[in-house]
């Protein structure tokens, strides 16, 4: 008896900025650097990848396997423009998404961004801006929180909601959508936590001028496997894990990255998303 083929899977290549092998201790400037201080003390290290399309795959990416998943949610009539409006009325939503993805028992969104890509910027340098541009996407390889500014976040939400108990455990998802139509330049790539070994993780110093962050920078590994939902929509959100306190039998990582599309420079419209960081309760 012949068993049936399975389709093929889908993939584009594309390149996406990991950390030169050489950078031991990076750091980055969005602010004005101190005089005779570069705004970056490493370089780009420019790799061609082939990321795969979920569509194509037979098993959908899961949050505990993988570190990233995929929902369906409709996108509320919201001025994105406008934070105070987003706070009230796309926060609720995004906490409702986070509980339902992760089965935590609370949530708490405490930052967002609205990027738009800019052909004109440079997709793999940190806080490129456009003329009518504030925030760009960028195609630096990252993970937006590393393992001590993964812990200092905790203590920061619960502060900032005058809360005194912290959890046994929680952990710190991002919320990445569209909110401009179908994705035909610039999507969201992730590198699955499976694939990510600590020692490709670098951390690295982030100055905003008020105040110094952490996220992880990525080594290129050729054992990382990447991946992109193709054509997605508003109603798409892509979740994705960026820190979790339990060190074992979790995903805890999931590296991204913005990345072109071969058809990028004909595209009709550019990208515009929206990302929301949560804070979710486990036990």
């Amino acid at each position: 008896m012949h068993q049936p083929v399975a389709e093929p899977t889908v993939s584009v290549r594309a390149q996406v900025g990991y950390l030169d092998e050489f950078a031991s201790k990076p750091e980055i400037y969005l602010c004005q650097p101190p005089r005779g201080v570069e705004a970056e003390n490493c370089s780009t290290d420019l790799r061609w990848v082939d990321i795969e399309d979920v569509r194509s795959r037979d098993r959908m990416p899961t949050l505990e396997h993988d570190g990233f998943m995929f929902m369906r949610d409709g996108l509320p009539d919201i001025d994105f423009r406008d934070p105070e409006q987003v706070k009230a009325r796309y926060y609720p939503v995004i906490a409702q998404l986070a509980l339902q993805a992760t089965g935590g028992q609370s949530a708490f969104v405490f930052d967002h961004l609205v990027r738009q890509r800019d052909p004109g910027m440079n997709l793999h340098r940190f806080g490129e801006r456009g003329v009518d541009v504030k925030v760009g996407a960028l195609g630096r390889v990252h993970n937006d929180y590393s393992e001590d500014s993964g812990r200092r976040r905790l203590a920061l939400v619960m502060d900032s909601l005058g809360l005194d108990q912290r959890p046994r455990r929680y952990c710190i998802v991002n919320l990445w959508r569209s909110i401009g139509g179908v994705i035909e330049d610039s999507p969201l790539a992730f590198c699955a936590a499976q694939s990510v070994s600590t020692q490709d993780l670098v951390a690295a110093k982030l100055h905003y001028g008020h105040r110094t962050g952490e996220i992880y920078l990525l080594r290129f590994n050729p054992g990382h496997r990447w991946y992109h939902l193709d054509a997605m929509d508003t109603h798409d959100v892509a979740v994705f894990k960026q820190f979790d306190s339990r060190v074992s039998g979790v995903s805890r990582f999931v590296p991204h990255s913005a990345f072109d599309l071969p058809q990028a420079k004909s595209a009709k419209s550019r990208r515009r998303s929206v990302e929301a960081r949560v804070l979710v309760v486990m036990e």
